[in-house]
């Protein structure tokens, strides 16, 4: 029972915006490796796009982003 409530407190829905493709990759594996669910995004009209698609458990986002930075998303999303 204690193996099944960790199980289902890990697992969840994360979007990943970054500006680095790269970096945007090694941390959705990550992610997906532990269980989650990962969408990725390059910039922030994707990660609207992705939050508005399905709703995240999580998101992670670059300060930096290209098109809406981090700052811009965190007001949107609020």
């Amino acid at each position: 029972m204690i193996q099944r409530a960790r199980s289902q407190a890990t697992t969840g829905h994360v979007i990943v915006g970054d500006g680095d493709a790269r970096r945007a990759a090694r941390l959705s594996n990550a992610l997906a490796t532990a269980g989650f669910t990962v969408a990725t995004a390059t910039n922030g009209m994707e990660v609207l796009g992705a939050c508005s698609r399905r709703t995240p458990n999580l998101v992670l986002i670059d300060r930096g982003l290209p098109t809406i930075d981090g700052h811009g998303l965190l007001q949107r999303l609020a």
